[in-house]
């Protein structure tokens, strides 16, 4: 097992007296992309916002490298090296894409200008559109305009929460594409995803969550090789991973 980037134990987080995780555990190793899936109302959102401070948490252990962060603020766990893109109202539409990313390294010190040269370098679509208004953008481009602007941090650990919702079926892979290749330069990421196999197919491992419990952990690929999770949670109806090409 890889070194660990990010370790939750235990983890029982909701919304004020609402209660969403009931002990979920997972771990996400140095350089690993972990993708979660499950039924809406699993308790796969949540934990990504109990990581970042944004939910409520009632019991479990958050740690980022060895050290624990549960219930740090927002701002700070930037600082400590997490990003975090949310699935809605994850850009500002009325400042222009150099602003936007700009927005995402405020908390830096220092010169903060090769770091925005290398997010151009990742995402060359959105150098040619730096002076554009983000509200100008196709959903596909937005999506990586708000990577970018988790990415001028520099975090080692990237949470992402449904990145490809509501996109179309060929912008969702452009978008797992570029989430990929992110991760191939260090950065581990821990990915909520609606299109399951397509995610799936671009990640190392795999959780499922079931009534806020972890109900299966394996690799990806056994994931999808296995008859039950396919049947109960992709939607294979029983037919072969490779005969549902296209499927999620």
């Amino acid at each position: 097992m890889a070194c660990p980037a990010l370790e939750i134990s235990e983890l029982e987080a909701g919304y004020g007296p609402t209660l969403i995780t009931r002990g979920i555990s997972i771990f996400v190793g140095s350089g690993e992309m972990v993708t979660i899936i499950g039924p809406n109302g699993s308790g796969k959102s949540t934990t990504i916002k109990a990581i970042f401070g944004l939910a409520d948490v009632s019991a479990g252990v958050i740690k980022l490298h060895g050290e624990d962060i549960t219930g740090e603020r927002a701002d700070r766990l930037i600082e400590m090296g997490i990003g975090y893109v949310p699935q809605a109202e994850n850009i500002f539409p009325t400042l222009s894409v150099r602003e936007n990313v700009e927005m995402g390294a405020f908390t830096m010190r220092g010169d903060v200008r090769p770091r925005m040269e290398r997010v151009q370098d990742l995402f060359p679509l959105l150098r040619e559109r730096w002076n554009s208004k983000a509200g100008q953008l196709s959903g596909g481009q937005r999506q990586m305009l708000a990577l970018a602007r988790a990415l001028v941090a520099e975090p080692s650990v990237l949470l992402l929460d449904e990145p490809t919702a509501g996109l179309a079926p060929q912008i969702v892979d452009q978008v797992l594409d570029q989430i990929r290749e992110i991760n191939q330069t260090g950065v581990s990421i821990l990915l909520v995803e609606q299109n399951a196999i397509k995610a799936l197919r671009h990640s190392d491992r795999a959780y499922v969550f079931a009534r806020g419990r972890n109900f299966a952990e394996d690799t990806a690929d056994g994931l999808l090789k296995n008859p039950d999770i396919g049947r109960v949670f992709l939607g294979l109806s029983g037919e072969t991973e490779s005969e549902s090409e296209g499927a999620g």
